[in-house]
């Protein structure tokens, strides 16, 4: 055993140096007592690092994170199949495409009230505020969509269809989705100042939804017999449509008028 203070070789056996006199043996717990507790706080500092680790992967991977993302990405997968093929599309879907259903008209119904309120902006001399200017066309628009959805299945129903309501929704919000891009066309006519060429796009987009659950109808037709010919199925919806646009259009405009008082 070699002493650490002096340097002087000594055999295994003693306890201390023959030259200096020092305690070997106490040197050398001190030595093992160091080490390990450099070992332990190596362990420990890898522990830590590992559970860091751990919470970062955690964080990472938030379910509701990753649910979101995937949903995203169907949606984008779903809105390029609508407008390369809007009706085929919107044929071959099932109940398994309800939810991107529900976001088109969702988006539909937050384009239309979003293009309400852009041209209640461009109006100086008038402010109707957020709940007329926004969140009412807003309801107005998600109301006659839920109310027209329903119209189709109860029609369907009437004409001998087997017809899972969650494929209406999600037929119709396909179609609902060339509406959207025509609401995107109108709020960038009002940004170049063009008050005519954006009502006609708003108009469009709603006859164009209109339009979209008469095809919507038509596309649960069977080879059986039906109750009514389609065209009368498709003049009933039609007359209903009109009938519910006109009255909930009725009460914004009423609304409407009472906030300019």
């Amino acid at each position: 055993m070699i002493c650490p203070y002096c340097g002087k070789e000594n055999t295994d056996d003693v306890t201390a140096c023959s030259r200096c006199g020092r305690l070997l043996q106490s040197h050398q717990i001190d030595n093992d007592t160091m080490d390990q507790e450099q070992v332990d706080d190596q362990t420990l500092t890898k522990e830590e690092n590992t559970t860091f680790d751990q919470q970062q992967t955690v964080k990472n991977h938030n379910p509701y994170v990753e649910k979101g993302k995937k949903t995203a990405k169907h949606y984008g997968q779903f809105l390029s199949r609508v407008f390369r093929a809007p009706l085929t599309t919107a044929q071959q879907l099932d109940k398994n495409d309800m939810i991107n259903g529900v976001i088109s008209i969702v988006v539909f119904a937050l384009l239309y009230a979003l293009s309400m309120s852009a041209f209640f902006t461009s109006i100086d001399f008038f402010d109707p505020g957020f709940v007329t200017g926004f969140l009412k066309p807003f309801i107005f628009i998600l109301l006659f969509a839920a109310l027209s959805t329903l119209a189709i299945w109860l029609i369907s129903l009437l004409q001998n269809a087997n017809v899972d309501f969650l494929i209406v929704i999600a037929r119709l919000g396909a179609l609902s989705s060339v509406s959207s891009a025509l609401l995107i066309l109108s709020l960038l006519a009002l940004v170049i100042q063009s008050v005519g060429i954006f009502t006609i796009l708003l108009l469009f987009s709603l006859f164009s939804f209109i339009l979209a659950a008469c095809f919507i109808l038509v596309s649960f037709k069977t080879k059986g017999s039906p109750r009514m010919d389609y065209f009368y199925a498709i003049l009933l919806l039609a007359i209903f449509q009109f009938v519910l646009f006109s009255r909930l259009l009725n009460d914004y405009i009423s609304n409407l008028f009472m906030s300019m008082l």
